[in-house]
């Protein structure tokens, strides 16, 4: 089976880099900026504990930059068939954060499935940020990720801390 999960997130959220680290690639310093549309399929293997079996899964990752800036229809066509979202922001710039509520609205308005809000996470990157260079709290996201009913996630692409989680924990 093949799902569909879509990264939302504002510029310097961190979200080429969490999907860079979701596909297992090497993190680098030097990446730039993402631009356009960017998509990976990873295969995921998981153990169903009712029917005692594993399974192997396919999740096709869409992100895309400068949603605001795409047609309505494209936007749509974007979201189709999608089974959840990842929502990333960047926990040293708060501007990554504030509209992170917009975007999830957006998604959920596009994709009214019920699964699709079960396959919900918020994911604050740059976890391995100094404590004095962090603008928003762990205490702010809890509070979002209940507001939005999703769970949430503190991740680093530069050290992996956090992805393998992450990944696991959307796809169960």
């Amino acid at each position: 089976k093949l799902q569909k999960c879509i990264i939302l997130g504002e510029a310097d959220s961190g979200k080429t880099q969490f999907l860079r680290a979701l596909a297992g690639d090497t993190f680098s310093e030097e990446q730039a900026c993402g631009c356009g549309l960017d998509f990976r399929v990873l295969h995921v293997a998981s153990r169903d504990e009712v029917e005692k079996v594993d399974r192997k899964v396919k999740i096709k990752f869409w992100s895309a930059r400068g949603m605001d800036r795409l047609p309505e229809c494209f936007k749509n066509t974007f979201f189709d068939d999608a089974e959840g979202y990842f929502a990333v922001f960047n926990l040293a710039k708060m501007e990554t954060f504030t509209r992170i509520r917009e975007l999830v609205s957006r998604f959920r308005r596009a994709v009214p499935c019920p699964l699709a809000r079960r396959c919900a996470m918020l994911i604050g990157t740059h976890a391995d940020v100094k404590r004095n260079h962090r603008q928003v709290s762990e205490e702010e996201a809890i509070r979002l990720a209940s507001e939005l009913d999703c769970v949430y996630q503190e991740v680093s692409s530069k050290t992996r801390h956090g992805i393998d989680e992450a990944l696991q924990t959307w796809f169960d």
